[in-house]
């Protein structure tokens, strides 16, 4: 209902400035081209984005035809009963500035209420796939019953839910083909949010790990350089966050292994840690652990790599465990001293888990005593608590932990953030974030760090043909770093 809209970066007509697309739960989405020194001009309308009826949440820069050229892919949902209503969109760049909407004829038209989509080769065939993450049907967080899920994902009827995420093969010409089962992803009826992709085992294959919202496990999917996966999450991590929202992928220790980060909704002010904090009773988490549920805890999780396949879980020792409830993830050297650092954005709509306001609406429901309407429903969401939040960074110490920097790094009003994106918008060096809110303008925080002398950069130009290598890995050293 709050989930927001999502924000992507990319330099659509290859003139070495990076453009911005910002989709919008209920208005249209906009294409903005970057005219140079923080300067941007909306060409939505003579670009070719069009506003359909839909919910609108989260949007790549993806060259999908391997023309060098970026095209635009956009995740859409709803609750809307024509299923055509919410397909997902895909704009082919035609060079000129303009697009042409082909989702459909190119076989990306998904249309089982999509959070998030992420591109990657994971047949190594030099093209890009894509992986789409779905939103269950239907959500209740109150739900009592313990459903085995080894049962649900066994249950032919389940591959039939809107909610069973999507993977599709690229032919090598920007054609797609739902290779789902084929390829061993496995029906289900969770709440996905945000997929990211990573070589969890350093075997040269990219494998998958999936943040599922509720209490749905997140899924682990390993490649097994067949064009299938095996999902093994209780190998790879031994415990992972309750409410996984958004996550990202980044080296924090500098050992030339990939770590993964999570996030979840738990609050670091202590009366909003009472207010809104969900209860399992140890019966209830005991009942998940033996339905395959794994163990899930509310808040971040930092996965440290261990470099044999598996991680180990540091967020409270690192001092980033708790960020209320939050949405994006950046992890990215931003004060240019060679260590991944660390951005969320978080901040709801409404509290729609506040305890308070839920016993008040419980007991006008109880006292209605009748099936309550589509306008009781609007009231009640009314009567839910509203709160900006400021979003949160994290210095990296070099030594696992982190130091909240949110107050000295950038003067910031307190939103409901969204979808965020790093890029170097002013090709100064250093990385500028972009972030989408909810009924705000968006915020562009321009980074100093290259204007203060913090650190050297190094900036590469790929010269290569159309048909481009995507998953090559290379090591750089300075100072015995990698």
């Amino acid at each position: 209902m709050y989930i927001g809209g999502g924000v992507a970066s990319g330099d659509i007509n290859n003139d070495g400035l990076i453009d911005l697309f910002f989709t919008s739960n209920s208005n249209g989405n906009k294409l903005y081209l970057n005219k140079g020194n923080f300067q941007f001009e909306d060409i939505s309308k003579q670009a070719g984005i069009i506003h359909k009826e839909g919910f609108d949440t989260g949007v790549t820069f993806v060259d999908v035809n391997s023309d060098g050229l970026l095209d635009i892919y956009v995740s859409r949902g709803g609750w809307i009963d024509e299923d055509n209503k919410f397909a997902n969109l895909l704009y082919v760049n035609n060079g000129d500035l303009t697009f042409t909407e082909k989702a459909e004829e190119l076989g990306l038209a998904d249309n089982n209420r999509t959070i998030h989509t992420i591109f990657f080769d994971y047949d190594n065939d030099n093209d890009l796939d894509a992986y789409v993450s779905n939103a269950a049907d239907v959500v209740n967080r109150n739900q009592t019953e313990v459903l085995d899920l080894k049962t649900i994902q066994k249950d032919p009827k389940t591959i039939q839910l809107k909610s069973s995420d999507r993977l599709y093969n690229n032919d090598g010409t920007g054609h797609f083909t739902n290779v789902t089962k084929k390829a061993g992803i496995l029906p289900e009826i969770a709440f996905g949010l945000n997929p990211q992709v990573l070589d969890l085992n350093n075997d040269g294959w990219l494998d998958i790990y999936v943040n599922n919202d509720f209490n749905m496990p997140d899924f682990v999917y390993v490649n097994n350089g067949n064009g299938t996966f095996t999902e093994n999450r209780e190998h790879v991590v031994k415990h992972m966050a309750f409410n996984s929202m958004g996550g990202d992928v980044a080296d924090i220790n500098n050992d030339g292994y990939l770590d993964l980060m999570t996030l979840d909704m738990n609050p670091k002010d202590y009366i909003r840690s009472k207010t809104t904090m969900g209860m399992t009773s140890i019966s209830q988490f005991e009942k998940m652990t033996n339905s395959g549920y794994h163990y899930q805890y509310m808040h971040n999780m930092l996965q440290l790599n261990n470099g044999n396949g598996t991680f180990s879980e540091i967020s409270k020792m690192a001092d980033v465990g708790d960020t209320d409830w939050s949405w994006a993830l950046l992890m990215a050297d931003f004060d240019l001293d060679g260590l991944n650092d660390i951005y969320v954005t978080n901040g709801v709509f409404r509290d729609v888990i506040d305890r308070d306001s839920n016993n008040k609406i419980l007991e006008q429901l109880r006292a209605n005593g009748r099936k309550p309407t589509k306008e009781d429903f609007l009231n009640y969401a009314k009567m839910l608590p509203q709160q900006k939040l400021v979003n949160y960074f994290f210095k990296n110490n070099g030594d696992l932990t982190f130091e909240d920097t949110s107050n000295t790094w950038a003067d910031q009003t307190p939103t409901f953030s969204n979808g965020a994106v790093y890029a170097d918008l002013d090709n100064d060096g250093d990385l500028d974030i972009v972030v989408n809110n909810i009924n705000d303008e968006a915020t562009i925080l321009k980074n100093n760090a290259t204007d203060l002398n913090k650190g050297n950069f190094l900036n590469i130009t790929f010269l290569v043909q159309k048909k481009q290598v995507w998953h090559r890995r290379k090591s750089y050293y300075t100072h015995r770093k990698r």
